[in-house]
């Protein structure tokens, strides 16, 4: 059924064909014959504007009033997002043809890539350090420019934090870029203007591929997306610090296309976000597509929907915003006149919800495409056999911090896989068995094998040079020429405490298999911290202001802090273990639910059985007692949500990148997964 603006469109294309017309009339039988070519010109020129415009007027007009509208547009952005979606349909096709010839010859498009920011950047401080004027080709750059990890870059860093320009880059800095700190120390990372670039053309040559994998939607319905603000942070100088996926003030221009309103972008709780995001969501039931960082996200929403659809639908039928809500109240004031009461549709959603939740996102949102999220956690087939099914979900690209690395073109397929880009950065690959050491022999993209597996290594705009990205991926595939890639896991989440080098996968996989013979149970979560890391001593941490934070006042996003108490002995996290430190083993916490959750002896044994089939490094340590029986700890439900709330606090990590730290690196966090004990740092409420 046609809506409001659809009528509204329509007529105003009806006028303007109208008006069009008479003119076309008034020209083809005026009342007396034009006298000279100048009164032709007179009348002519601005009547064949007036025309063209009318013209224009009507046909936008129309071809807008066919399109299916959501209710919640206004004017103005429909006709922003109608322009967009017209260049995105423009542009697609030119999108597509341009990263196809440069997949027919990767290592052309990455040698040219090379030698442009070599020469952009031989004029830099690190250039002339480093001698960029000297080198001539992708061999000089390999024999004369070291392998690097972060800490080589940390002197130059600090200086483009306080301002000091064509230090590593001749390019402009447009921000710096926060790692999550989750799997490894946070980094700050140059983002440059060049990235916007590669993201569009990637983004057209997308275009194509949704169009034909997924359900058709109209350009004029609203997305969705779950969002949270990260805490606003600049360095003394005034440059903008921040997670990849954050919104900036020139990206907000943009947030028409969804159905929250802007202030829910600004809001730093995540259960509130979560809950406004979803409350404007759920009044549209023509939600086109849902759009956020990671799957992870997209369960965490529902179940809040799950746990809190009766308060949902109280403020839907009420047109009103919680007033339990933790949100400022400047926040609050800019949310609450866009809410209206919806009371049919919180009936419909209501009897849905009282149905159950198998399904459901299919059935309150039923012209849903698709959902784009990354699945780091492996929350995608949970969620296609419950809150999903019959919704596809698709991990679209493989970006980090540093750099867009590559499109998965195959939406359709279980395992994500992700064609590269050689476009966007300069590729080099360790091959898995010489990742450990320093300087290892490096191939380029067309050099690898299929079924290898190898650590990316990349040379990027922001004068990251032969940097170890800590990604290992499997080649699985060739695209016309170019290497498709599966990931595989991070180097600094590879548990090794006697060289048996046991990966995130394996000890997945492993407990997985163990658990699936256990009928009684069902793993939620689980982490893994290497025994050495129970010698570091724990001091009571210091309230401490973090660089760059910009201060706030006193608003109810702000955790409350506990008293100052005087200082007191902290019992060590050894202590607490009780195991004798000169054996190595591993800690594993795990999450689980059903009926029996206790750890049995026998179950231990099990679980180390399990790792043993894994990992046969890890079978010849045990066998020969350099690794003793794991020590496996079951934590209270909720205990891992709680960890995500302390390490967003204390750490540089945003709810939108954050994922759970399968090696616990940090012993402060392995004490809190122990027993709980948070130090009195701050209080942490979930």
């Amino acid at each position: 059924m046609a809506g409001a603006l659809n009528i509204v469109f329509f007529l105003i294309g009806l006028l303007s064909a109208t008006l069009c017309l008479m003119a076309c009339m008034w020209w083809s039988f005026p009342k007396q014959p034009f006298k000279s070519y100048m009164e032709i010109l007179f009348w002519g020129v601005p009547l064949g504007l007036f025309c063209a415009t009318n013209g224009l007027i009507a046909a936008v007009s129309l071809h807008i009033s066919s399109f299916q509208i959501s209710k919640y547009h206004t004017f103005s952005v429909v006709i922003t997002q109608y322009i967009f979606s017209r260049m995105q349909w423009l542009m697609s096709g030119r999108g597509k043809g341009q990263m196809e010839g440069f997949w027919r010859e990767p290592q052309q498009e990455q040698d040219r890539l090379l030698i442009d920011q070599i020469k952009n950047d031989a004029n830099t401080d690190y250039g002339k350090v480093h001698h960029f004027n000297e080198i001539k080709s992708m061999d000089d750059f390999r024999r004369r420019h070291p392998i690097t990890r972060y800490d080589h870059y940390r002197e130059y860093l600090e200086k483009i934090a306080k301002g000091q320009a064509n230090v590593m880059t001749k390019e402009t800095l447009k921000r710096f870029g926060v790692t999550s700190g989750t799997t490894d120390q946070s980094k700050i990372i140059p983002m440059m203007p060049s990235r916007a670039s590669i993201a569009l053309t990637s983004g057209m040559a997308l275009n194509s591929i949704v169009s034909k994998n997924f359900r058709k939607f109209s350009p004029l319905q609203k997305w969705m997306t779950t969002y949270t603000a990260p805490r606003p942070l600049w360095t003394t100088t005034g440059i903008l610090v921040g997670p990849m996926n954050m919104y900036t003030e020139q990206q907000k221009r943009f947030i028409g296309i969804y159905n929250s309103p802007l202030a829910s972008f600004c809001i730093l709780n995540d259960f509130a976000s979560t809950y406004i995001h979803l409350l404007y969501s759920l009044r549209d039931p023509s939600v086109a597509v849902w759009i956020t960082s990671f799957t992870s996200q997209v369960k965490k929403a529902m179940m809040l929907l799950e746990g809190h659809w009766q308060a949902l639908l109280n403020d839907m039928s009420l047109g009103t915003l919680n007033k339990d809500l933790p949100i400022p109240p400047e926040v609050r004031v800019d949310l609450e006149p866009s809410l209206v009461p919806e009371h049919a549709r919180a009936t419909e959603l209501k009897e849905e919800f009282e149905k159950g939740f198998d399904g459901i996102i299919a059935r309150i949102w039923p012209q849903l495409s698709h959902i784009v999220a990354v699945d780091i956690e492996d929350y995608k087939e949970e969620l296609e056999q419950t809150y999903a099914k019959g919704i596809p979900i698709y991990s679209a690209a493989y970006t980090a911090t540093e750099a867009e690395l590559g499109l998965n073109l195959w939406p359709k397929m279980k395992q994500a896989r992700y064609v590269l880009l050689p476009n966007s950065v300069v590729f080099e690959f360790i091959p898995e068995e010489n990742i450990v050491e320093e300087q290892p022999k490096t191939f380029l993209l067309h050099e690898v094998e299929k079924d290898e597996c190898y650590e990316i290594v990349i040379t990027q705009s922001g004068g990251l040079c032969r940097y170890r990205l800590g990604d290992v991926v499997k080649v699985v595939d060739f695209h016309l020429h170019t290497p498709v890639v599966e990931l595989q896991y991070r180097t600094e989440q590879v548990l090794n405490l006697s060289n048996e080098k046991m990966t995130e996968m394996d000890v997945k996989s492993s407990l997985r298999e163990t658990l699936n013979q256990w009928n009684d149970v069902k793993l939620e979560h689980w982490a893994c911290a290497e025994s050495s890391l129970l010698a570091e001593d724990l001091k009571p941490p210091q309230e401490e202001e973090k660089p760059g934070e910009e201060k706030q006042g006193e608003d109810e996003q702000e955790e409350p802090k506990e008293p100052k108490e005087p200082q007191k002995e902290i019992k060590q996290t050894r202590d607490v273990i009780g195991r004798d430190l000169s054996e190595k083993f591993y800690l594993i916490f795990l999450e689980l639910s059903g009926s029996e959750t206790e750890m049995s002896e026998k179950r231990v044994q099990e679980l180390d059985t399990g790792l043993q089939h894994q990992c046969e490094q890890y079978r010849a340590c045990r066998e020969s007692q350099a690794l003793g029986l794991p020590h496996v700890i079951v934590v209270k439900p909720g205990t891992f949500q709680k960890m995500e709330a302390y390490i967003i606090v204390h750490t540089a990590a945003s709810y939108n990148q954050y994922k759970i730290p399968r090696k616990i690196y940090n012993p402060y966090i392995l004490r809190f997964m122990v027993d709980g004990d948070i130090l009195n740092v701050r209080k942490i409420s979930v």
